[in-house]
Parts: C-alpha cells; structure tokens; sequence
C-alpha cells in the first residue's frame, strides 16, 4: 500500500514518470515515513513500474467501458531507466 500511496501524492504534486516518483520519494521521505511503513526505504523506481504495472487497470470503471488514454503516452513509453 505504501508504494500506491507514494506514487499517487507524487502524480499529485507533478510526477510524471516511475523515476520521478521515486526522487519525489526520496525528497519527501522523512515525512512520508511518519504515515507509512518503509522498513527498506523508498522503493526503486523498476518496483514502482512494476507494482503500478501488476494492478488491474480495469477494476475502477464500471463494465464496458475503458480508461481515457494517458496524454502523451505510448506504448512502454511509461517505464523509465537511469541510461
């Protein structure tokens, strides 16, 4: 639940991909810490891709319908490495 939670107040505040969720997480870590558990620290930004990745995009709408398209993305385009 703690990487969900980070990763939506990250969207919040302007993130815009798995690698600034985890800076957003790294720079807010001390305060996310007095409300989450983070035993081993701020996750990487591949585990943050692959949580988001593993949940069921689909749960949240009703049946029969889709998701709207994520401006600006294509496909994979949302998975960001440290090149």
């Amino acid at each position: 639940m703690a990487i969900v939670t980070i990763a939506i107040l990250a969207v919040l505040t302007g993130a815009d991909g798995f690698v600034a969720i985890e800076r957003y997480g790294q720079a807010k870590q001390l305060w996310l810490e007095t409300f989450l558990e983070l035993p081993h620290g701020i996750p990487f930004h591949n585990t943050f891709g692959r949580v988001m990745g593993a949940l069921d995009h689909g749960a949240q709408y009703p049946s029969g319908t889709k998701p709207p398209p994520m401006s600006g993305s294509t496909s994979g385009s949302q998975y960001h490495t440290n090149s």
